[in-house]
C-alpha cells in the first residue's frame, strides 16, 4: 500500500489524509496533530471527519489543550 500524501490545513501542526469512509465507497478526511513535549516529536490521530464530526479546527484545540496538559497523551513518537 502506498504511503499517503499529507494535506495541510491553514492551522499549524494540523493535517489530514484523505481515506476511505467506514461505509461503502465514501471517502472522508482523517485528522492528525503534531506538537512537541519534552523535546519529542508527537504525533496523535484527533479524528475522522464524518464517524467523529472532526474539522481542522476542532482538531487545532484538540492539540492546544494536549500542548497546555489539560488532555491526556497517548505517546506515539516519531522516528
Amino acid at each position: 500500500m502506498p504511503k499517503q500524501k499529507r494535506c495541510k490545513t491553514k492551522y499549524p501542526g494540523v493535517y489530514y489524509i484523505n481515506a476511505r469512509g467506514l461505509e461503502k465507497g465514501t471517502k472522508e478526511k482523517v485528522y492528525y496533530i503534531l506538537f512537541r513535549k519534552n523535546g519529542k516529536l508527537i504525533e496523535e490521530k484527533a479524528g475522522r471527519q464524518f464517524q467523529d464530526k472532526m474539522t481542522s479546527s476542532r482538531a487545532s484545540r484538540i492539540r492546544d489543550q494536549k500542548i497546555a496538559g489539560k488532555l491526556s497523551f497517548m505517546f506515539q513518537t516519531m522516528g
